[in-house]
């Protein structure tokens, strides 16, 4: 591909376009994000010692706060277990009860009021990015991050339409040949 290859438009494209993919099929952003007053992380209590974060691995915490208060940094710890994005608490953290439903006035538990909010940098050093403290900042895993490069070779490798697979038959004996899309116009 020496001289002919995609463009960097193209290949930012494609490269945007497997992180997507990638972050989609894990459910959930790998990015390092700082989550700020602004808009904190709002989550319901569980009653468990462990509170889950959605940016992880987690780099640090600037505040946790309980129904409004502000926890002393004393009352929790990240462990290693912050890689798994979970926040430990010995007394365990709050539990959330449920909001009233509107028509029959009534407890429902299934719908429980964010109790707790996190202010916290959390999420993997992207390629490319500079850390702002390297020692704190957690690089992309390489398994991660060669799948992403595998995508996007796969993608200028077999743009998309075209496909080596000429034809198929189907177990009932049906059969249907494709058209080389290198040669249709």
């Amino acid at each position: 591909y020496v001289g002919s290859g995609p463009s960097t438009d193209l290949l930012q494209r494609y490269i945007n376009a497997a992180s997507q993919s990638i972050e989609n099929y894990l459910g959930r952003a790998l990015g390092r994000t700082v989550i700020t007053d602004a808009a904190p992380e709002a989550l319901p209590g569980t009653g468990e010692v462990w509170l889950r974060l959605r940016h992880y691995p987690i780099e640090s915490i600037t505040v946790i706060r309980e129904g409004g208060e502000e926890l002393d940094e004393d009352a929790y710890s990240i462990t290693e277990a912050g890689v798994k994005g979970r926040v430990y608490r010995a007394g365990g953290w709050s539990r959330s009860v449920g909001t009233t439903d509107p028509i029959t006035l009534m407890p429902d538990n299934r719908r429980p009021v964010n109790t707790l909010e996190v202010e916290y940098v959390g999420g993997y050093l992207l390629p490319g990015q500079t850390p702002p403290d390297p020692d704190t900042s957690i690089p992309l895993p390489a398994d991660i991050e060669q799948a992403c490069i595998d995508e996007v070779c796969a993608r200028v490798t077999r743009p998309a339409g075209s496909s080596h697979i000429t034809e198929e038959t189907t177990p009932g004996g049906w059969k249907r040949k494709f058209a080389d899309a290198s040669k249709v116009a």
